[in-house]
């Protein structure tokens, strides 16, 4: 172990420190904070180091140390890319000329102010004054914003990039109503630059008209937060991979929420475990895609579980390749309950009757199967318990077709009769045959 150890120390002592984490780690950024904001650099070059240092340097005039601007960027790493793309300097400036607090006691208290500038400074500033000043001076605003730095992040919807990215895109006021209401940073983001980007591959690669990206941003609003290169795409992909273009896409339209699911974490092992039990990966995606959302630890093995053991079902893959809703069903408080009484009206075989029959295991116990099976009952029809009866014969509309339909309680009534008459008797037990 020591000796593991030591390679593993020496190897990363010998690997060469890009130009920006150069400079992060002379300013005092160490371990996992180095590898996060090296990440959130999108080139990495001498030119960006060089850029990097020039921040700093403004930040150390303005009393903000080198040690103070690691413990920053280290909370907050997504202040880096502002302070290599523009100096803050000017913003410093401007935040001592409008007699706000000392950058070295904002800054720390709310690093992403280093994403503003002088012009939307100022913006905040007379966006904030209606409501917190009362001589409207800005004496008054800065002893808010001592108290509330994050405060300058505030705007009004209208000035907000996201919001206005999303309209000239055209997507429908509802689906900005969702995105302010719904996704926050959509008031604080300097740039939507990152949406853009994202709805626009979107809009390509799962086939979106304005309406359609606006229904999906209703649905979904987090994904304008998402990133394209290294987030969205490569879901998509990888759904692609496993089923194909169209299914994916169709999936995407009905289920966003999977592009925010983890690759690593989630999407893959989850898959692979429905895979190995032998679910149709593609035909799950099709009709309930929402699947690949659930816990594979908390839920997915438990119902698995449950459904061969308690169950009895053999061909497990089959039956959630034809019914995959079931496994978004609580064993406790549905499952387990539905499968009792199904054994109480007299299926008691019931692994291989609800292989014959899965979407039995879909419908409401409450308002479905007991309604139907009392009815049945009170027409003379079913006399449980019955080893006869069969899971489709509850699945019968029971306004539509039960309660006015004499012919449709003939039919039962006789497929009853000819299973009482020519089925071999029944295996006791959870088996499946």
């Amino acid at each position: 172990p020591f000796m593991a150890s030591a390679i593993f120390v020496w190897i990363v002592a010998a690997t060469p420190p890009t130009p920006v984490t150069a400079v992060l780690a002379r300013a005092g950024v160490r371990g996992a904070a180095l590898t996060r904001l090296a990440s959130r650099v999108p080139e990495d070059t001498a030119e960006a180091a060089a850029a990097l240092e020039l921040a700093l340097g403004d930040l150390e005039a303005a009393g903000v140390c080198a040690k103070t601007v690691a413990r920053m960027l280290t909370r907050q790493p997504r202040a880096l890319p502002p302070l290599i793309s523009c100096r803050p300097g000017p913003l410093l400036a401007a935040m001592a000329a409008a007699g706000l607090p000392p950058a070295a006691e904002l800054l720390p208290a709310e690093p992403f102010l280093l994403s503003l500038d002088p012009a939307r400074l100022q913006s905040a500033l007379s966006f904030l004054a209606p409501f917190v000043s009362v001589n409207e001076t800005n004496q008054s605003v800065g002893a808010f914003v001592a108290r509330q730095p994050q405060a300058l992040l505030w705007r009004s919807e209208r000035e907000s990039p996201i919001v206005l990215a999303l309209e000239e895109m055209g997507l429908p006021r509802r689906a900005v109503r969702s995105a302010i209401s719904s996704f926050k940073p959509v008031h604080t983001l300097a740039s939507a630059d990152n949406a853009r980007q994202t709805l626009s591959y979107l809009q390509e690669a799962v086939g979106l008209d304005a309406t359609g990206l606006g229904a999906l941003v209703h649905t979904f609003p987090p994904i304008l937060g998402l990133s394209r290169q290294s987030k969205v795409q490569p879901t998509f992909e990888f759904l692609v991979g496993i089923s194909d273009h169209t299914t994916a896409a169709r999936a995407v339209r009905k289920f966003p929420q999977l592009l925010g699911l983890s690759l690593d974490s989630n999407l893959r092992p989850t898959t692979a475990y429905l895979s190995s039990i032998g679910v149709d990966l593609r035909r799950l995606l099709r009709t309930h895609g929402a699947a690949l959302a659930l816990s594979l630890d908390g839920k997915l093995r438990p119902t698995v579980l449950f459904l061969e053991t308690e169950v009895g079902i053999g061909a497990i893959g089959r039956l959630l390749s034809c019914q995959p809703a079931i496994l978004s069903l609580s064993v406790e408080a549905n499952l387990r309950p539905k499968c009792s009484y199904l054994r109480h009206l007299g299926m008691e075989n019931l692994g291989r009757l609800v292989s014959q029959f899965p979407p039995v295991l879909t419908l409401s116990l409450e308002n479905n199967l007991m309604p139907t099976a009392q009815a049945l009952t009170e027409a003379g029809v079913l006399h449980p318990p019955d080893p006869a009866l069969r899971p489709r014969h509850l699945a019968a509309s029971l306004e539509k077709r039960v309660r006015v339909g004499p012919s449709f309680l003939f039919l039962i009534s006789f497929m009853l009769s000819y299973t009482r008459a020519h089925a071999l008797p029944q295996c006791q037990g959870g088996g499946t045959h």
